[in-house]
C-alpha cells in the first residue's frame, strides 16, 4: 500500500467562515461535494497540517492529488494539487551471493569479467587483491559486482586509481654535501662540505654566513652521491641580525612596583650588589595593597644606568585566615563516601594542641578493588578540620567467587572521554556510580549500562564503586 504525504497551509477566504474540512480526489474531479471528505474538528480559520492520503487502488505510473477546503456551508475553496508517481515495489532477491567478477576500463560483458569465488553469503564484506601486473602505466578505472546463486548480477561499483612507473633504484653511496643561499649557482657548483661516504648521513652542518648583511635569507643544501647524481635540495629560512651590545657593568640596584608602572628610576628601590648577576630572595611589603590579585613587576639597574626589562609575577592578597586555637580532642575516618561531618567513624583522642597518632582501619565488609580512606579531627570547640585521604586496595585471600570479582576491569586507563568496564560472562552489573577524590557522588548509573561518558568530569583520580550480582568491587581510574 502506498500513500501520499501533503502539507497544507490554508486560510480561510470566506468573511467570517472558518474551515470545516477537506475533500480530495486523484486525477479526475466526480464535482465539488463528491469527493473524499476529511474533517477538520474543531473548525479552524487557519490551517496549517500534514495529510496523509491513502493511494490504494490506483495503478503504476503518474497521477494527480488535488485538494480543497469547504467551509460549514459546504462552500469550496479553489483546488490544489499535487503530482507523484506510484512504482512497482522492487522484487526481493534471496539468493545468497556466490561470486564477485571485475574488470578494468572496458566491461566485457555480464559474467565475462575476471571471477572471484566467494560465500555464499547474504552480505560480503572482503578485502580483495585484484592483479594489475598487465595494465599499462597511467589512469585507470575499476569495476566489480556480485553475482548470485540464481545467476542474478548487481549493478557494478567503480573507483578510479592510477599505475605509475617504479622508479629506478638509487643504491650508490652518498659522497658530498653542497649548500648556497637564495640563488642556485647550479648543480655542483655551490660550496662543498666534505663528509665521509655513507649510505645515509644524519650530519650537524655549519654554514658560514660571514659578510651577509642584516636580513632574511634562505639557504639550500643537496647531496651527491658516487655516480655524480644530486638529490632535490632541502630548504631553510634562517636571518642575519646585529649581534646585541655586550654590557659589562655590575647589578647595583633594583626597583619594584605594582600594577602601573611609575617610569623607570620612579619605583621602589631595592639596594643590591655591585655584583655581575644577581640571584636574592626580597620580601616585599603588601600592607598598602587592597584585598584581591596584584601584578608585581621588577628591574634591575647597573653601573651605567641602564635598566633591565622588567620581571613580572602575578600574585595575590587575601584576607588572613582566622586562626583556630582549640585543643583537638577526637577524629574521624570513613572509606570512599562522605557519609558528612560528625557522621564518619569516631576516634577519641587525648586533647592536645597537635595530633601524632598511628591508626588501624578495620576493612572487614569492603568491597575487593581500590579505595580512599579519609581521617578529619576535631577540636574542643566542634570545629572540624580538613581531611587526610590515602588510597589502598583489598584483595587478601579469594573466597569461592571471589575470582569473578577480581577479574572485573575498567579501561582505557587513563580515559579522557568514555569508560568502559568488563565482567565475567557469570555476573551482571546491577548499579554502579562514580567517587570523586571529595567522597562525593559525582556520577549515578542505575542501569548497569557497562559504558560511561565521563567527559563532564575534570581531571584527577575517581573510584568507580559497581554493585554486581556477585558482590560489590570498586575500581580506581583517572580522568585526563
Amino acid at each position: 500500500m502506498f500513500y501520499v504525504l501533503c502539507l497544507l497551509v490554508f486560510s480561510t477566504v470566506w468573511a467570517q467562515e472558518d474551515i470545516s474540512s477537506i475533500e480530495y480526489y486523484y486525477d479526475t474531479d466526480p464535482g465539488v461535494g463528491m469527493a473524499t471528505v476529511v474533517d477538520i474538528n474543531p473548525d479552524v480559520a487557519v490551517l496549517d497540517a500534514n495529510y496523509v492520503f491513502p493511494t490504494t487502488g490506483l495503478s503504476v505510473g503518474a497521477h494527480i492529488l488535488y485538494m480543497r477546503l469547504l467551509d460549514a456551508a459546504g462552500e469550496p475553496t479553489l483546488t490544489v494539487k499535487r503530482n507523484f508517481t506510484i512504482q512497482s515495489a522492487p522484487a526481493v532477491n534471496t539468493s545468497d551471493i556466490t561470486q564477485v567478477e571485475y574488470f578494468y576500463d572496458i566491461d566485457p560483458g555480464v559474467g565475462m569479467g575476471n571471477s572471484l569465488a566467494v560465500g555464499p553469503s547474504g552480505t560480503i564484506n572482503e578485502n580483495l587483491s585484484l592483479a594489475t601486473a598487465a595494465l599499462a602505466t597511467g589512469s585507470h578505472r575499476l569495476y566489480v559486482r556480485t553475482g548470485n546463486a540464481a545467476g542474478t548480477y548487481s549493478l557494478y561499483d567503480a573507483g578510479t586509481f592510477s599505475i605509475i612507473a617504479s622508479p629506478p633504484q638509487n643504491t650508490a653511496d652518498i659522497s658530498a654535501i653542497e649548500y648556497f643561499f637564495d640563488t642556485d649557482p647550479g648543480v655542483g657548483s655551490a660550496t662543498q662540505i666534505t663528509i665521509s661516504q655513507a649510505a645515509s648521513i644524519d650530519e650537524n652542518v655549519s654554514f658560514i654566513t660571514t659578510g651577509q648583511p642584516v636580513g632574511n635569507y634562505l639557504t639550500y643544501l643537496r647531496v651527491g652521491n658516487t655516480d655524480g647524481d644530486w638529490s632535490h635540495y632541502d630548504r631553510k629560512n634562517y636571518s642575519v641580525i646585529d649581534a646585541p651590545p655586550v654590557n659589562t657593568a655590575d647589578i647595583i640596584g633594583m626597583e619594584y612596583f605594582f600594577n602601573t608602572d611609575p617610569g623607570v628610576g620612579n619605583a621602589t628601590p631595592i639596594a643590591v650588589g655591585p655584583t655581575a648577576d644577581l640571584d636574592v630572595q626580597i620580601a616585599i611589603p603588601t600592607a598598602s595593597l587592597p584585598i584581591g590579585s596584584q601584578q608585581l613587576f621588577l628591574r634591575v639597574m647597573n653601573a651605567d644606568g641602564t635598566y633591565s626589562l622588567y620581571d613580572r609575577v602575578v600574585t595575590s592578597v587575601q584576607v588572613a585566615a582566622p586562626i583556630n586555637t582549640a585543643d583537638i580532642t577526637g577524629a574521624e575516618f570513613f572509606f570512599d563516601q562522605d557519609p558528612g561531618i560528625g557522621n564518619g567513624f569516631q576516634v577519641p583522642l587525648p586533647t592536645s594542641s597537635t595530633a601524632d597518632e598511628n591508626f588501624t582501619f578495620t576493612t572487614s565488609g569492603l568491597a575487593i578493588g581500590d579505595h580512599n580512606v579519609f581521617v578529619r579531627v576535631r577540636s574542643t570547640d566542634g570545629t572540624w578540620g580538613l581531611y587526610a585521604v590515602e588510597a589502598f586496595t583489598v584483595d587478601g585471600t579469594l573466597a569461592a567467587g571471589d575470582e569473578e570479582l577480581a577479574s572485573v576491569a575498567v579501561y582505557p586507563n587513563p580515559a579522557s572521554s568514555l569508560l568502559n568496564v568488563t565482567l565475567s560472562q557469570k555476573l551482571t552489573l546491577e548499579h554502579a556510580y562514580i567517587l570523586d577524590s571529595l567522597g562525593r557522588v559525582v556520577l549515578n548509573q542505575p542501569s548497569g549500562v557497562q559504558q560511561w561518558d565521563i567527559t563532564s568530569l575534570s581531571s584527577g583520580s575517581y573510584l568507580l564503586v559497581m554493585k554486581t550480582s556477585g558482590g560489590k568491587v570498586t575500581k580506581r581510574f583517572i580522568k585526563q
